[in-house]
């Protein structure tokens, strides 16, 4: 029987002791459900962060060949640009996307959000009836890496900077700025020095 099986089996368990009126079982079983997904939750990140390969296990998560694959196929691109080696037949977008965007910032948030449903329940709920203050959350998360400078405050920070993206609060909307309205930087940026 795999975990799949045996958390389906286990609900059925919690439907039935519901439904005669043992509670106190039902939670408690239902607080199991919740641990043995949330631990299945936390390996699956971690085996991801471990780049598909657990050697405790011998466990590949779901995609791994593909994923490492594609990695193959980017460090081999990046390599082009490193090397010096005229990197034109590379287009401009995929260039720009190679050295200004973190493939890896994006799987450590995806990881970070599959444990969180299990550990705190979906997202909707927690931010989208107001139970959590996404944008305080994230305020605290930037503090906390001005305070030890562990970037994975910038990742739970980005996460909770989407999630009120997600569930904005009345008034909150998406509107595309042009130059005139943007906020600007803290610095002088390469292009900006000419």
């Amino acid at each position: 029987m795999d975990y799949k099986e045996l958390i389906e089996q286990l609900r059925k368990h919690h439907q039935a002791w519901a439904a005669y009126s043992d509670l106190e079982l039902a939670h408690d079983l239902e607080d199991a459900i919740t641990a043995i997904e949330t631990l299945l939750a936390e390996r699956e990140a971690a085996v991801e962060e471990m780049h598909g390969r657990c050697s405790k296990c011998k466990h590949f998560f779901p995609g791994f060949l593909e994923a490492h694959a594609n990695t193959a196929a980017v460090r081999e691109e990046r390599s082009i640009i490193g090397s010096g080696a005229d990197p034109r037949p590379l287009t401009a977008r995929r260039r720009t996307i190679m050295t200004d965007y973190s493939d890896e910032f994006d799987r450590l948030r995806r990881n970070r959000v599959a444990v969180s449903y299990h550990k705190y329940g979906p997202a909707a709920k927690n931010f989208g009836e107001g139970r959590v203050d996404a944008l305080a959350a994230a305020e605290l998360c930037i503090e906390a890496f001005k305070r030890d400078q562990n970037t994975e405050h910038l990742v739970d920070a980005a996460n909770y900077l989407m999630f009120r993206y997600m569930y904005p609060i009345p008034g909150e909307a998406f509107r595309a700025t042009d130059a005139s309205e943007s906020v600007g930087t803290v610095g002088t940026p390469v292009n900006m020095e000419r």
